[in-house]
């Protein structure tokens, strides 16, 4: 019997975990919890956090032979899956390696030192320090965890504000910090760009770039595909994604970055960088419609040592369209709602999110990626089909809120 060992089992790792059972893999998931989505569909579960991973490892290293162990879609777990992989002796990425993703400090530092453009930036830990740094560079500046996902603990620090309002970013931001870090970092105008890529053979390639629109600071409310940027812009930034991610020493697996552009410049600046695929099924479902190019096929194949059957350089990336849209319906109780079901049934409709919406139900405006109500994955094979089916769902989905 084949053995996976999957760590966190949210609702991002469920495709994962079914294409390792398409592939008839023994599915041993990690999580804390024992409702994850993930949880219900594992064939054996170790209910520990994902970040522990000493304790993990205390708890695998006498159970049946893993012949792999991975994640996706989660910052949090690619150290633990490069901690447990080195140990268990299967293909994986260093964990001195996977650091360079993992933690934004030290992503800031390397990306600097293979000359990919970050905004001005330094670590913080006390309410002096990012005093200092306004002192220095000025304001605005963004605030956010050093080792943090899903937007959590994001604030933009303006010009004038007061030691109170420091104080109470500064401890948001920690509290989602492993490490009790934060980065503060000089905010810079512009479009947020998406990049999903591959690495196999230590070579990378861009798979798919999305242009993002945002309810509030850091919080994406549309990804649309592809971004549409110009082609002098787009190619400099694939250059250096693939500079980033080839010299990291990164030898196989999903990348996401987003960077922000200046379109009228040309100007980029890398926001994050991850060594894992992009979350809310970005890189299960969407970037496999876009590019024609099948993640978890290569990421599985690279797990189970068959990297070399990988040439990531010779795939050439469809353009296809998509949209991955979030709804708020801002704070209140769900008065009246219809069409929801035929939303789902609707063509192009890829995967539907919107069982929330329901009479009765309480909804609260988002504060991070997380708390995001509901959304819907658009699939069209151009712009004009892709905004056709959006002018749908919404003609079609009314929610009356009280």
């Amino acid at each position: 019997m084949k053995r996976a060992l999957v760590i966190a089992g949210g609702a991002w790792q469920v495709p994962l975990i079914d294409k390792l059972h398409d592939k008839d893999y023994h599915v041993t998931v990690v999580d804390p919890y024992l409702t994850s989505a993930g949880v219900k569909i594992a064939d054996a579960h170790i209910q520990k956090d994902v970040r522990e991973k000493e304790a993990i490892w205390e708890a695998v290293k006498d159970m049946p032979t893993f012949d792999l162990v991975t994640t996706d879609q989660s910052d949090v777990s690619v150290e633990t899956v490069a901690y447990v992989g080195e140990r268990l002796g299967v293909p994986c990425n260093k964990e001195t390696m996977v650091e360079k993703f993992a933690n934004k400090f030290l992503s800031r530092q390397y990306a600097q030192s293979v000359g990919v453009p970050v905004p001005a930036y330094t670590a913080v830990k006390t309410v002096e320090k990012i005093e200092a740094f306004i002192n220095k560079v000025g304001a605005p500046l963004i605030i956010k965890p050093c080792d943090a996902q899903s937007s959590k603990g994001i604030h933009k620090i303006e010009a004038g504000a007061t030691k109170e309002e420091l104080e109470e970013y500064l401890a948001d931001a920690l509290q989602y910090s492993f490490v009790k870090t934060a980065i503060l970092e000089q905010y810079v105008e512009g479009v947020e760009v998406t990049v999903e890529g591959f690495c196999a053979n230590g070579k990378h390639r861009v798979m798919a770039m999305s242009r993002k629109k945002h309810f509030k600071m850091g919080i994406a409310s549309t990804l649309t595909y592809p971004a549409n940027l110009a082609k002098q812009i787009e190619d400099a930034i694939i250059a250096a994604d693939d500079r980033y991610v080839e010299q990291s020493g990164m030898e196989f697996g999903p990348t996401h970055a987003e960077y922000i552009v200046n379109e009228e410049t040309g100007e980029f600046w890398l926001v994050e960088i991850a060594s894992r695929g992009g979350g809310t099924r970005i890189s299960s479902d969407i970037v496999k419609w876009v590019s024609g190019f099948d993640v978890y096929e290569a990421l599985i194949a690279c797990l189970e040592g068959r990297e070399k059957e990988i040439d990531v350089k010779q795939d050439h990336p469809l353009h296809r369209s998509a949209e991955l849209h979030f709804f708020d319906f801002g704070d209140g109780v769900i008065e009246h709602v219809e069409g929801v079901e035929a939303v789902k049934a609707m063509p192009g409709v890829a995967y539907a999110d919107l069982d929330v919406l329901q009479e009765g139900i309480e909804l609260h405006s988002c504060k991070d990626d997380r708390s995001r109500q509901c959304f819907v994955i658009v699939f069209a094979e151009n712009a004009e089909e892709l905004k056709n089916t959006l002018n749908a769902i919404y003609q079609t989905l009314k929610v009356i809120m009280k």
